[in-house]
């Protein structure tokens, strides 16, 4: 099945995602946030219809909230996942890789800060073989 590629088939509501990734504590400028999806591309694995999937989020952090001590100067957090599995729902079939970066500088009265935190998690689903 043809797709475009490097197109953004979505786009993901700022104000929604802000509240959802900030919740209580976490603040980011929704003004500022970038975020999308796209499919890459399509293919057949036998019988079964598979899809790449792109999604990626950027977002300056403002605030720690909270009672957190460290006032924040700039920050930023970034994520990014790929999804390769079926997309007709005949198999479980897939693997994800997603990719997480915070950096955040900032501090307080007597002192400053600088954090970078990196992540990544692969999830691979292989269906079980029914006896």
């Amino acid at each position: 099945m043809p797709c475009r590629k490097s197109k953004v088939i979505w786009e993901i509501g700022a104000e929604k995602l802000a509240k959802g990734l900030g919740g209580e504590g976490l603040k980011l400028d929704a003004t500022k946030i970038e975020a999308g999806g796209k499919l890459v591309r399509t293919y057949k694995d036998g019988d079964a219809q598979f899809g790449v999937i792109e999604i990626k989020v950027t977002a300056p952090i403002t605030d720690l909230g909270g009672k957190a001590a460290i006032k924040v100067k700039a920050g930023s957090m970034a994520v990014s996942t790929s999804g390769d599995g079926c997309i007709d729902g005949t198999t479980s079939k897939g693997k994800m890789t997603t990719v997480m970066e915070f950096k955040i500088d900032g501090g307080g009265p007597e002192f400053t800060l600088s954090i970078v935190a990196k992540t990544t998690e692969v999830r691979t689903i292989v269906p079980l073989l029914r006896k």
